[in-house]
């Protein structure tokens, strides 16, 4: 197992990524990560999770977060993932091999390079050491007084490093290479003397004797009108020794070549030889991006290319660049090729070859022409033929060391002829196409760059508006950060725009782009099209084949977030191997993204893009066609995956690298589909397709109810309510009130529960349905049950038992008797619950009704609880969890899982209760059933007074308390009593 806290907290296992869930729980990890294994007091980690300002309930939440963690780093509690979390004293430990967190490789790194003698080994070691941060330390673990606390010294020694490896380059000779880090460094440090120091040498070595002197006057500047203070000694020594030009300034440069940052050294590369100085130095890059944050990786990736080349006979090696519309290809490219032109001494080459742009892509042979006029060479003869051209245009470049940028290409035909063939020349191309051809024939390496993280985006809002204003407005800045989709075209015209006026907040540029419609007039930055979101998607639109931009078009039809090939099949019209195509046509442009389950997605501002196209392209019937196909498929696929289920509804997936079954392929394709199906049903209520909605709720019910995923219910619910209305559809609009009903049942939200089965039962008694009657009569039991109303809950039951057995409803009358058996269990009169259970458990085991058979398994369990005998007890709760955990209902799992502890608890065994307990909790959370989770506190509570610790007790019964107050359950008396004692 890895860990990563340079950065944001990451933890990796066999190369997949732990999921850690909460902020406080990440906060946790890293603390004691930087004091591993070293316990770590319990009043520290308090007051640093909750900042100095922790609650009353502080440690009772403590304990639960380490549980959480516990459970995400050590699932099976055996340290076999190489850690172990653990209780000590009164604290906490984490056992781990501090080599495995990057904190302290950097820190073991660091002292390291303090001993090399060599200043190679020197700078390899630092690179190695900083090539670990991918970000500020901690950077999602809270706000940065927190972050400070945590990483200030890490932070600091970060600089300090950076500084021992600036002094270590200068010394090996490196001065104009290291020009361009210190600009970086000193513009990301302006107060930093000793960056200032190091340019200033960097840049009178390099024979720049007057930029030398105009850094000190900017740093002096700054020092003077923001600090009121005058530079250091050491650097006004500096400043005085450049001014007489001293001698002792003066060093040769090292034959060495510069490794850049992020690489570990590589081969040396032997610059051009004497002979070929007379020839022109061509220095065609352009301007170099004023702003630039983040792609430490792609950056990495290029210098680890360039320095595996060498002088044995190969081709150049090239690099391809891709990536959508605006997301930074140009400046990633440019702002590289700027830190690494002293490695081309005889120079560097640059064209825009318009591929994406409004005009005509370049034609090779005009490109051929500038760079061979660039380089001295005189062949007007040549460049009528694009063969001789390119041939006269590799021996120009034979034996030279230089840098090819060839910036938005359209196609690889357009990027051959460009090629130099002599490996000392190293190829750059970027393009919104894969470029598959040139990976393909001439061995280029793709490096696909993606959109910009959180993090890093709002490092960029920083760098363009200024830190302190983006900190005193985080939270606006990290809506504007979602709203431009981490493009940073989007966010550089935001940031302009918020620019043009300091004193308006960016909740008000905020205010202007959440309106999807209207984001991308808004982002664009005056009258140049280049820097118009809108502008520069549309040219990757236009360079598509006529049914791929269809395809794209239709895509923002779609309710949901994502599709996967079936559903674009239907959307399109089209078979699936032809929609298959035409997304990788559309992947390969990058204006769709796909994830490893393969599944298609679209960023917000190409979906807004798409839209505008859908809406002015393709007539109203044409749209309502594709969507009603659309709907027809997740209709019928929807069927198909229920039935293969099922009347379980949710199972669980089979062990990992278990071959799929029916069941198995069913089940991850609901999982998968399960918010697009919610907001298909959404759409077609609200938008003219009713029956679309109520098939959908007709055959969903099984599935989202075994697993408990009730916020969709509502959804689900609530619009097939509302299609009801449409269709006229009575049977329809009872199903969807006691479904609903149901719902808010399982949420603790028992008014509302109340409200809307008594609506159930008194339509399904008008329609003459006994079934839906008696099913809805049993539910309002159920609240009647949680509100304290044992008489009208009892009363229920009754009439539902009588209506199941006059209709021969032998599965309700199973459940039925399963709930009057409970309801005495509950009451404590076990032998009148005894009298139904024989009869429950027989017929559910008759008619191989599961449900009810895991739950008449629990009663049981309840009932011997109540006498006392705990084992009969734990054995029938373990049934009932067992049973529930293969049929994937996590409901009973979360109640089997209570019941196991309390039962456990009776046979004094509190660690296998606590943990019960626990499991509970997160699992109740995890389904937000609020009844299930105060249940597993108060169970938690009586664990800890049993273990002889009241204070935590307290705080537990407390949290319970104030759960079963909000929704409204009798437990809340027995606590308040307890609480009182």
């Amino acid at each position: 197992m890895e860990f990563a806290l340079l950065g944001q907290v990451v933890v990796e296992h066999g190369g997949q990524r732990v999921a850690l869930g909460r902020r406080r729980e990440r906060c946790l990890l890293a603390v004691l990560l930087l004091q591993p294994n070293a316990v770590v007091q319990v009043d520290r980690l308090v007051d640093l999770l909750w900042d100095s300002q922790p609650p009353p309930t502080a440690r009772a939440s403590l304990h639960t977060h380490v549980s959480r963690l516990r459970a995400c780093l050590d699932p099976a509690g055996t340290g076999s993932m190489g850690v172990r979390l653990s209780a000590r004293d009164s604290g906490y430990l984490i056992e781990v091999d501090p080599e495995s967190v990057d904190a302290h490789r950097f820190r073991a790194l660091v002292e390291r390079s303090r001993t090399a003698i060599d200043s190679g080994k020197q700078v390899e070691l630092l690179r190695e050491a900083l090539g670990l941060w991918r970000g500020p330390v901690l950077a999602d673990v809270g706000p940065d007084r927190l972050r400070q606390r945590l990483g200030g010294v890490l932070s600091e020694l970060r600089l300090s490093a950076t500084e021992s490896l600036m002094d270590a380059e200068l010394a090996r000779g490196h001065h104009g290479a290291a020009v361009a880090e210190l600009t970086a460094l000193t513009a990301d440090h302006p107060h930093r003397e000793r960056f200032t120091a190091q340019l200033m040498l960097a840049l009178y070595r390099s024979g720049r004797h007057t930029d030398a002197l105009t850094a000190y006057a900017d740093l002096r500047r700054r020092l003077v009108e923001d600090l009121g203070v005058e530079p250091g000694s050491e650097l006004s020594e500096l400043h005085t020794a450049i001014l007489r030009r001293d001698p002792a300034l003066d060093q040769p440069p090292a034959p060495q070549v510069w490794t850049g940052v992020g690489s570990a050294g590589g081969a040396g590369v032997t610059p051009a030889a004497a002979g070929t100085g007379h020839l022109p130095v061509p220095a065609q890059l352009p301007l170099a991006p004023t702003h630039f944050t983040g792609q430490e990786e792609h950056l990495r990736a290029l210098d680890d290319l360039l320095a595996a080349t060498g002088d044995a006979p190969s081709p150049a090696v090239i690099s391809a660049v891709a990536g959508t519309a605006g997301v930074g290809k140009t400046a990633l490219a440019v702002h590289w090729a700027h830190r690494v032109a002293d490695r081309f001494p005889d120079g560097q080459l640059y064209v825009n070859l318009r591929g994406y742009d409004p005009g005509e892509p370049l034609e090779p042979i005009r490109v051929l022409a500038g760079f061979l006029r660039a380089l001295g060479v005189e062949a007007e003869g040549a460049l009528e033929d694009l063969d001789q051209a390119a041939a006269v245009y590799r021996s120009a470049l034979a034996g030279r060391r230089v840098l090819v940028l060839l910036d938005n290409a359209r196609t690889a035909d357009q990027v051959r002829p460009l090629i130099p063939a002599s490996s000392s020349c190293f190829v750059l191309v970027t393009s919104r196409a894969d470029l598959a051809g040139l990976v393909a024939r001439e061995g280029a390496r793709r490096l696909p760059l993606g959109r910009l993280s959180d993090v890093d985006s709002i490092g960029l809002l920083g760098q363009i508006l200024g830190g302190q204003r983006v900190r005193d407005e985080h939270a606006a800045a990290t809506e504007l950060v979602g709203l431009c989709a981490g493009l940073p075209l989007a966010l550089r015209i935001a940031a302009e725009r918020a620019g043009r006026d300091p004193d308006a907040s960016l909740a008000d540029q905020v205010g202007e782009l959440r309106d999807l419609a209207g984001r991308l007039a808004a982002l664009s930055a005056g009258d140049d099209p280049s820097t118009a979101v809108r502008s520069v998607l549309s040219w990757s639109y236009r360079a598509l084949p006529d049914a791929a931009a269809r395809l794209l078009r239709l895509l923002a039809l779609h309710p949901g977030h994502d599709i996967d090939a079936g559903a674009a099949a239907s959307l399109a019209g089209a078979d699936p191997g032809t929609a298959t195509t035409l997304l990788d046509i559309l992947l390969g442009a990058h204006l769709i993204e796909r994830s490893p389950n393969r599944r298609y997605q679209m960023h917000d501002l190409l979906r807004a893009y798409a839209t505008e196209r859908v809406l002015a392209e393709d007539s109203a019937g044409d749209r309502r066609a594709a969507l009603t196909r659309l709907f027809d498929h997740y209709v019928t696929a929807a069927t198909a995956a229920t039935t293969a289920l099922g009347q379980a509804g949710h199972r669980q997936p089979g062990p990992a690298g278990a071959p799929a079954t029916g069941e198995a392929s069913a089940l991850a394709w609901l999982d998968a589909e399960r918010a697009n199906l919610i907001a298909v049903a959404g759409h077609a209520a609200e938008h003219g397709w009713p029956e679309h909605t109520g098939q959908l709720s007709g055959t969903l019910w099984r599935y989202l109810h075994g697993a408990a995923y009730h916020a969709e219910i509502l959804a689900l619910y609530t619009y097939a309510l509302r299609a009801t209305e449409q269709t006229g559809d009575r049977a329809a609009r009872c199903q969807a009130l006691l479904n609903l009903g149901t719902a808010y049942s399982r949420l603790g939200r028992y008014r509302d529960a109340l409200d809307t089965l008594q609506r159930s039962v008194d339509l399904y008694r008008a329609a003459g349905d006994a079934i839906g009657e008696r099913r809805s009569l049993n539910n309002l039991g159920v609240v009647h049950w949680h509100l304290g109303n044992h008489d009208a809950a009892l009363a229920h039951y009754q009439r539902s038992l009588v209506i199941a057995r006059e209709s021969n409803d032998r599965a309700g009358e199973a459940a039925t008797l399963g709930n009057i058996a409970y309801f005495f269990a509950l009451s404590g009169r076990y032998d009148e619950a005894l009298e139904h259970l024989p009869a429950a458990l027989e017929l559910s085991r008759e008619l191989d009704d599961r449900i009810t058979e895991a739950n008449t398994l629990g009663t049981l369990g309840q009932v011997y609880l109540g006498l006392g005998r705990y084992p009969e007890s734990v054995d029938h709760r373990r049934q009932s969890l067992a049973l529930a955990r293969e049929l994937g209902d996590r409901s009973i799992q979360a109640s089997a899982l209570n019941g196991l502890g309390e039962a456990l608890r009776g046979l004094a065994d509190y660690s296998g209760a606590a943990d019960c307990h626990r499991q509970a909790l997160l699992l109740a959370r995890d389904i937000d059933e609020r009844h299930e989770q105060a249940l597993a506190l108060a169970g938690i509570g009586h664990v800890w007074q049993a273990t002889g610790d009241p204070e935590q007790a307290r705080a537990h019964w407390r949290q319970a308390l104030d759960i079963f107050v909000t929704i409204g359950a009798p437990e809340a008396a027995a606590l308040r009593v307890l609480l009182r004692d």
